[in-house]
């Protein structure tokens, strides 16, 4: 990674963060994409404080928002030309149902919306540096998620777990569409649940993070978390390989729907449309 460029969204603390120090550490540039200036001063501080030298820089985004995630693309493509890895590994769970400015239920705007709308807008930028990679943080939890076109913003009894699914899910048959799209000599996208992990993700409180609480204490280190997105944006094994959901760095099962290919193709025209008009 000496010399390369990469993005890694949600970069302030748990699997982004640790993400972004073992690739600073191969000799990557990390660009830590974090929702406020706050937390992006925390990351690199976390960064530099565990890697004295560390090629670091940051952004600020709130990506629940379509005019911040356009921004960010703008001014990524702007301030690092070489960008060739976008990790989109920031993510949610809502305690309850919110809608964001653009209309959006907020579980389904960060972790559908927000990676669509980053990756396709720097399509380009990651094209002129090919062999280019997008990595998807996603989660086993899509195996359980369904997608209702009627009601992707989940009016009809909103229940954490089961809108955390859909948007899993969704973001598989993203990652498979957008592979289908894209050359994979030039860029190639790929999905993987990084395992249970121990960080205050769930932490948004009522019972979501009661489970939670009592739920992590089983699961594994930021750092081993963040083994299989390193390896996804660094491994030789994988180059050229494309449309894959990884599990421990090898290839795993994906919930049945995540492979019909008219599906993704809806969802992918339907997200389109929505973003235009919001």
């Amino acid at each position: 990674m000496l010399g390369a460029t990469v993005a890694v969204t949600g970069a302030n603390g748990g699997i982004g963060s640790h993400t972004a120090l073992a690739l600073v550490k191969l000799g990557a540039h990390v660009v830590l994409v974090c929702r406020s200036q706050r937390r992006a001063d925390e990351a690199t501080a976390f960064i530099r404080a565990n890697e004295p030298g560390a090629q670091v820089s940051s952004l600020a985004a709130d990506l629940s928002r379509l005019a911040d995630i356009r921004r960010l693309a703008r001014d990524l493509a702007a301030a690092h030309p070489r960008l060739s890895v976008l990790v989109n590994n920031a993510g949610a769970i809502c305690r309850r149902r919110a809608i964001t400015e653009d209309g959006f239920e907020l579980t389904w705007a960060v972790n559908h919306i927000a990676p669509f709308v980053l990756s396709t807008e720097l399509l380009e930028v990651l094209r002129a540096n090919a062999p280019a990679r997008i990595v998807n943080v996603n989660s086993d939890s899509h195996l359980h998620g369904t997608i209702d076109f009627d009601d992707l913003n989940a009016e009809r009894g909103f229940w954490p777990p089961r809108a955390y699914e859909r948007s899993k899910l969704a973001n598989v048959l993203f990652t498979k569409e957008l592979a289908r799209r894209v050359d994979p000599a030039l860029v190639t996208v790929n999905a993987l649940h990084p395992g249970l992990v121990n960080t205050n993700f769930g932490e948004v409180g009522g019972i979501v993070e009661f489970g939670w609480r009592v739920y992590k204490h089983f699961g594994i280190t930021p750092a081993e978390g963040a083994r299989t997105p390193v390896y996804l944006a660094t491994s030789p094994e994988v180059a050229g390989k494309t449309g894959g959901y990884y599990r421990k760095c090898l290839l795993g099962p994906v919930n049945p729907l995540a492979e019909d290919a008219e599906l993704a193709k809806r969802l992918w025209e339907q997200t389109a449309r929505a973003v235009r008009g919001a």
